[in-house]
């Protein structure tokens, strides 16, 4: 178990991370506030992480090397 203060730092810490808008937020809010484009303005940071999600996710299948049992290495072989 943590002592006090440490988990007292984590807590604020959680709390603060939780309440804050991300940067998805602070974008359609200030294209809203700018000249109320907001909802044209929404696509883009979903876009933005979908892509972030495609190109990992190509990564990994490229190292891997696709899809399956074959993708997950060689297999052990049991002794002769």
């Amino acid at each position: 178990m943590p002592d006090a203060p440490t988990l007292l730092m984590f807590l604020a810490t959680a709390v603060g991370l939780a309440v804050l808008p991300g940067p998805g937020i602070l974008y359609v809010a200030a294209r809203t506030l700018a000249g109320g484009e907001g909802l044209v303005a929404e696509p883009a940071p979903d876009a933005a992480a979908m892509a972030a999600l495609v190109a990992a996710s190509g990564k990994e299948r490229a190292l891997r090397g696709g899809y399956g049992a074959e993708a997950a290495g060689p297999q052990l072989q049991p002794p002769p």
